[in-house]
């Protein structure tokens, strides 16, 4: 602080995201990285695969076509929407 330098701290903010594993196929209609920045930024983890360690898979498929929904299918993991997801950041 004395030689002018300013420390951002960067919280999170608590959210019913807060440490659960969530990854995203398909297409979005917003970039990839805003989406994850904003689940990060709600203390979600963003995972590139499907796990039974996935809390959600967000995709906008109807039908499963890709191998991470046709995984969580077997896996029988919570599939949201992303509009899903949004209302969930939204809510809190």
């Amino acid at each position: 602080i004395e030689a002018g330098i300013e420390i951002e701290v960067n919280e999170k903010k608590e959210s019913q995201l807060s440490g659960k594993k969530i990854c995203i196929t398909g297409p979005l209609s917003e970039k990839r990285s805003v989406i994850e920045d904003r689940i990060r930024e709600y203390g979600g983890i963003v995972v590139n695969s499907v796990s039974a360690k996935t809390d959600y898979l967000v995709t906008n498929e109807e039908e499963a076509t890709s191998s991470k929904h046709k995984k969580a299918i077997g896996l029988n993991l919570p599939i949201i929407k992303e509009k899903d997801l949004k209302d969930m950041l939204d809510a809190d």
